[in-house]
């Protein structure tokens, strides 16, 4: 493993330069939230009036409105993303650079876990994003480009298609008849394709950059436990002296202490809090419709093709906080069991009360919570699965009743 050895922390580096790029990030710190950042959210507005417009209007049967219904569900959960994201900027700006600052401290630090730690830091970001995006993207083309082609490719072999033709959202409301004239379909389909991919795009970078922060903190904390371990090693009085500054130092970084609340972990769990309330609800919604627009219309090839699509994705994004929720409370509260096992009680009182300090600091682990009302871990994930099946049996029920 190459070490990092430079002065500075090439925290999310890539991550924040196509930010930047976008109009979702400042060139320095402490800048207010761009102005083309807040033009971007306005553009995630314009799919939360399509499947609105046809919920109300809609005369059709039970599947599409569910369909609308699933899709208002969605958009506004990707919406609601972006505005909580410009409101909390002074958040995500106060996490990012006090990252790169704990970090910063721990670049010089010769200790071969510590420099592996910070290389995986600097590749997770490049694989998420490596990763990740091709799978988003193709998700999005699964849900708006794959009919869109399985119908041209019918249209130019038997000159026919299947009507009403199929677009990424229930927009009938944008051209009167477009679901019956294939040459008005196609541009209309097109351009709600270039649409749904620019939105994807400004998505998956924050999601990327969401996932890159707790996963830094993460690291910061496994970093802490191999410098608490270190102070075992450190006889000299001096040497250990220096070590516990720098040790309490990075400590204060990643806790918040009673004079300083805009540390990384704390601010963190303040940032995403709303944010993982409302995907958990959201989540449980549109699983729920999408098992019972899958139950009622199993036998529509193209509707359980998009619902299978958009269920993949929703399941993906919550597996993935509860996978990083139950990891940054177990990695903080490791911290606290390795400064007890550092042999404390070998060294000299003063030694002992600054390590006490530091330990009182180290007792409550960090947890990532939805609006505090519950700790978002592996065990919360298994609840929403089970919560939406739940309100899936007595849908399903009702619509049974509904169509005898």
């Amino acid at each position: 493993m190459e070490a990092q050895t430079v002065g500075k922390f090439s925290l999310m580096e890539l991550n924040i330069k196509l930010l930047r790029r976008i109009g979702l990030w400042n060139e320095t710190e402490r800048e207010r939230f761009p102005i083309r950042g807040q033009l971007v959210i306005v553009f995630n507005m314009f799919w939360l009036i399509p499947s609105a417009a046809y919920f109300v209007t809609s005369q059709y049967e039970l599947t599409p409105v569910l369909k609308a219904i699933n899709e208002q569900i969605i958009f506004t959960t990707a919406f609601s993303k972006f505005c909580l994201f410009a409101s909390n900027f002074r958040h995500w700006q106060h996490i990012f650079y006090d990252l790169q600052r704990c970090l910063n401290l721990v670049v010089p630090d010769p200790h071969e876990d510590v420099q592996k730690i910070l290389n995986r830091v600097v590749k997770s970001e490049h694989r998420l994003i490596k990763w990740y995006s091709p799978l988003v993207i193709f998700d999005t083309m699964v849900y708006g480009l794959a009919p869109f082609i399985f119908v041209l490719a019918k249209y130019a072999v038997t000159g026919a298609y299947k009507t009403p033709l199929p677009t990424p959202i229930q927009a009938n409301y944008f051209i009167p008849g477009y679901d019956t004239n294939v040459w008005v379909w196609i541009p209309l389909n097109i351009f709600l394709g270039l649409m749904l991919a620019l939105q994807s795009v400004a998505l998956v970078l924050l999601e990327c950059f969401v996932w890159n922060s707790i996963y830094s903190t993460i690291s910061l904390f496994k970093i802490l436990q191999i410098k608490a371990k270190s102070l075992v090693a450190r006889d000299d009085r001096h040497q250990w002296s220096t070590e516990l500054s720098k040790f309490v130092d990075l400590h204060e970084c990643a806790f918040r202490t009673s004079y300083c609340f805009s540390r990384c972990a704390f601010t963190l769990e303040k940032a995403l809090g709303t944010q993982m309330l409302f995907l958990h609800i959201a989540i449980i919604f549109s699983m729920c419709l999408m098992m019972t627009v899958i139950t009622i219309a199993f036998k529509d090839t193209y509707l359980m093709f998009i619902m299978l699509a958009v269920l993949v994705y929703s399941l993906f994004q919550i597996f993935c906080f509860s996978i990083l929720g139950t990891e940054l409370t177990q990695q903080s509260a490791a911290v606290k069991d390795a400064i007890f096992h550092s042999k404390w009680y070998l060294r000299e009182k003063r030694q002992q009360r600054d390590l006490a300090f530091v330990l009182v600091h180290s007792q409550q682990p960090v947890k990532l919570t939805a609006a505090k009302l519950f700790t978002v871990t592996r065990q919360s994930f298994m609840q929403v699965i089970k919560h939406a099946y739940t309100m899936f049996t007595l849908m399903s029920q009702f619509v049974v009743e509904s169509t005898e």
